[in-house]
């Protein structure tokens, strides 16, 4: 999976950059193929820090300066990813503030794993979506209530 990086300039920009069904518009000089999955690091002016996120690359171009277009193409998010991106949405449009950087890199990974609580003794199975020095985002079914110690295994 390669890492592409998009800037918008404006948070204005970031929303007119959304399109239905999933799809974002990037500006990157980063190529990438139809169907290849990249690892998008997206910030814009009032974001604290960068986000990133899983998506598929649906077509790409390069830059035509003559044209004024600049080089990007169109990705498209599905689950999770997606309301990382609606999430962002609401940043930009100032319905939701930030208001400290993240002291920790989040990896977005997707990793199968069994979990159970600290005094049972029975694992279900569920996935992790992201991963950082201060804890995981697990996707399951029945949610550990904060705080709440579990016991991870990776399947």
């Amino acid at each position: 999976m390669r890492k592409i990086r998009s800037h918008y300039t404006t948070p204005e920009d970031f929303v007119a950059a959304i399109h239905e069904a999933n799809a974002l518009e990037v500006f990157t000089t980063d190529g990438y193929e139809p169907g290849e999955e990249v690892l998008l690091e997206m910030s814009f002016t009032g974001l604290p820090g960068k986000m990133m996120v899983r998506a598929i690359g649906q077509e790409w171009h390069a830059a035509r300066p003559r044209l004024r277009v600049r080089a990007g193409g169109t990705v498209m998010c599905a689950g999770s990813e997606w309301r990382k991106i609606q999430f962002l949405r609401k940043v930009a449009t100032g319905d939701v503030k930030l208001t400290a950087r993240r002291r920790h890199v989040r990896l977005p990974v997707l990793v199968e794993i069994r979990w159970r609580r600290r005094e049972h003794r029975d694992f279900q199975t569920a996935a992790l979506s992201e991963i950082s020095e201060g804890g995981a985002l697990l996707l399951t079914q029945d949610r550990p209530a904060v705080d709440e110690e579990v016991i991870i295994e990776i399947t």
